[in-house]
């Protein structure tokens, strides 16, 4: 994830669970069934792809202005949530609302 900070990574961590589920769970299984961590490239390379298409797909949305104003209360607040769950409640409708989720 070159392209996307860790504060921006914070913030997208709720969109990505929902929009990477999948990819998630397959390098998950991978990890708890093998101790060699090169047993699971492929499907960290399945996720973090994942992650990068459904954050530049989220900047590319009516979305990214929302994003950006939650992102800014995270990393203000350091990444006390609760503060910004109003932000973080509006930029989920607006994701699912513009089928970015």
């Amino acid at each position: 994830m070159s392209s996307i900070s860790s504060d921006s990574l914070w913030a997208f961590v709720k969109i990505s669970r929902v929009t990477c589920a999948s990819e998630n769970l397959s390098f998950l299984k991978c990890k708890n069934e093998s101790a060699d961590p090169s047993a699971c490239l492929s499907q960290g390379s399945t996720v973090t792809n994942c992650y990068d298409k459904k954050y530049e797909e989220l900047m590319a949305s009516p979305c990214a202005s929302a994003f950006t104003v939650y992102e800014k209360c995270v990393t203000d607040k350091r990444g006390i949530y609760r503060e910004c769950r109003d932000l973080q409640d509006k930029l989920m409708d607006c994701a699912k609302e513009n089928k970015v989720l």
